[in-house]
């Protein structure tokens, strides 16, 4: 269907913790030739929000282990290929499917013959049941191995993950590189990526059977994937070792073919990660060392956003970008967008540190002190993520000896101590021998899974934390808020196609997300009906009154 320019559609603006709907000249709509149209079954129950918290859903300490997963809340295994030499921020090796299914995939150490090595680092995916028993339906008893088996003159690579991203017909891509052998100056590396089916097995449509290797580009350490099916990577260089970092973004076909028509701007040097906005453009923080400025500037982090073809995004903070002035001796641990296209960075700057941008671009000053917490503890946010609530969880590394340590932030930037159950916000959990986080991810019904690791020996830890009370209809649909300033008109719309279409300009010039959204949920329904342009009215309605909904039919 198109989408035309919704004239006259009022909602509130206000907070997104309540609906409303102005119900203005019902009789002027009711001349006109309105149509009663479909709403997916996820958005009926939109109208009564009420408290975003269930009284019946609620744990005395949210960040106590889930016994129930795994063994005890835990599930740690051997990975030989935990290293950050060329992923300086949190790798994403974890995802959760729609059937909330859990996937990992790390590096192992596998034999080899007839190269100068003898031994080489290859991937290995598994995939958990919700309750942490591997899945018999995937690989061969929940696990699948892959080898690219690059040769570097004689020397067979080390195949590193990097990253993994879902698409949702089940199948998933994982990127990463191989590595060849290292000197002073650095390390021969080539680019891999691979594409599997649901069940494990490589997608032979995707690459030369499921398999690309790009020897003229650097390995890829993060992955999205577009609208589109196009791929998204990112590639972290050390020149030298000497810890200056570049990144930089190169974009697939679906096929697994270079798409060179995409050429991304980089806003700033630095490492950096990335993350996909709801709107289909691109976010990328970076840490500037100050090798790359003058120390007495002050340099700190920077975010940039760019358009879905790689172009700057001027309508993000100061011609695409945001320096975050933070000191010199700045790390990036991670970032997460939320629905409403707000950016939240986590690293370290003299002390575990979170900073919030709007939509826009400029540092949330509803969020700590003018958009940033530093919360004076000797650690390092390593992850991050976010509920329905505009919560922020993060964990932290360097708190205790085998430990990682999780807290979460409200909406105005406070430690909640409620949810650690401790004094001062920060709740322990014992990892055994993997200390340092890497990945947050949060299931639907309020739990939290963190992926830990230690680098030395090699191990991976999946602990799944209580959580507590998921957002109301938290399995249903994010509502996402529209404003048009040229028919001074909101719409709001929580089919994730319609939004893609209006940010592709399907409805018309003039939509932009006002950063405002909420999770659909409650359980009385609301009918959605539209006019014409027409004869008209080019206007959509909406009511909650059965009687109404009847009458207007």
């Amino acid at each position: 269907m198109s989408y035309p320019s919704f004239r006259n559609c009022f909602f509130s603006a206000a907070p997104v913790r309540r609906f409303s709907v102005v119900r203005a000249r019902l009789s002027q709509l009711m001349s006109g030739n309105l149509q009663r149209m479909s709403w997916p079954a996820t958005v009926r129950h939109v109208a009564i929000i009420g408290s975003l918290f269930s009284a019946a859903y609620a744990h005395a300490t949210p960040t106590d282990l889930d016994t129930s997963f795994g063994t005890n809340g835990i599930i740690s295994f051997p990975a030989a290929a935990i290293s950050t030499l060329f992923a300086p921020s949190s790798p994403t090796l974890a995802a959760l499917q729609a059937d909330d299914k859990l996937l990992v995939v790390v590096g192992i150490e596998q034999t080899v013959a007839g190269a100068i090595n003898t031994s080489k680092i290859s991937w290995q995916i598994r995939r958990y049941t919700s309750g942490g028993a591997l899945d018999a339906s995937f690989g061969t008893g929940g696990i699948t191995t892959l080898s690219f088996d690059v040769d570097f003159a004689g020397f067979r690579g080390n195949d590193y993950p990097g990253g993994l991203a879902l698409l949702p017909d089940g199948r998933f891509v994982i990127v990463g590189q191989s590595l060849g052998q290292c000197q002073f100056l650095g390390c021969v590396t080539s680019l891999v990526m691979a594409r599997f089916n649901g069940n494990g097995t490589l997608d032979a449509s995707f690459g030369i059977n499921g398999k690309v290797v790009t020897n003229t580009l650097l390995g890829a350490d993060a992955v999205v994937l577009q609208s589109d099916g196009k791929i998204i990577v990112s590639a972290n260089q050390n020149i030298g070792r000497a810890q200056i970092w570049t990144v930089s973004l190169h974009r697939f076909n679906v096929d697994g073919t270079l798409d060179s028509g995409f050429s991304a701007a980089i806003a700033c040097a630095g490492n950096g990660g990335f993350r996909l906005a709801p709107d289909g453009k691109v976010v990328l923080a970076t840490a500037i060392p100050a090798l790359f400025a003058d120390p007495a500037a002050n340099p700190g982090f920077c975010v940039s956003r760019l358009n879905a073809d790689g172009t700057l995004d001027e309508t993000f903070g100061t011609l695409g970008k945001t320096v975050v002035k933070a000191g010199v001796n700045v790390t990036l641990g991670d970032l997460f967008v939320d629905a409403t296209g707000a950016t939240t960075v986590v690293g370290r700057t003299t002390t575990a540190a979170v900073f919030r941008l709007s939509l826009g671009g400029t540092l949330d000053t509803q969020f700590g002190t003018g958009g940033i917490v530093e919360t004076g503890a000797a650690a390092k946010f390593s992850a991050v993520t976010g509920d329905c609530s505009l919560r922020t969880l993060v964990a932290a590394q360097g708190l205790g000896s085998g430990v990682f340590s999780t807290a979460r932030l409200t909406r105005t930037g406070l430690i909640d101590s409620a949810f650690a159950g401790t004094p001062n916000g920060f709740a322990l959990t014992n990892a055994g021998n993997a200390p340092s986080p890497i990945q947050l991810l949060l299931r639907p019904d309020g739990r939290v899974v963190a992926i830990a690791v230690d680098r030395s020996p090699g191990t991976l830890t999946i602990a799944q934390l209580l959580g507590d009370a998921p957002c109301v209809g938290s399995t249903g649909a994010m509502v996402v808020e529209f404003y048009n300033n040229n028919l001074l008109s909101y719409f709001i719309t929580a089919d994730p196609n319609e939004a893609s279409a209006i940010d592709r300009g399907s409805a018309g010039p003039g939509w932009i997300r006002t950063g405002l959204s909420f999770k659909s949920g409650g359980s009385t329904s609301v009918c959605r009906f539209y006019g014409s342009l027409s004869p008209g009215p080019n206007s959509h309605f909406y009511t909650l009154a059965g009687p109404e909904c009847i009458q207007l039919l």
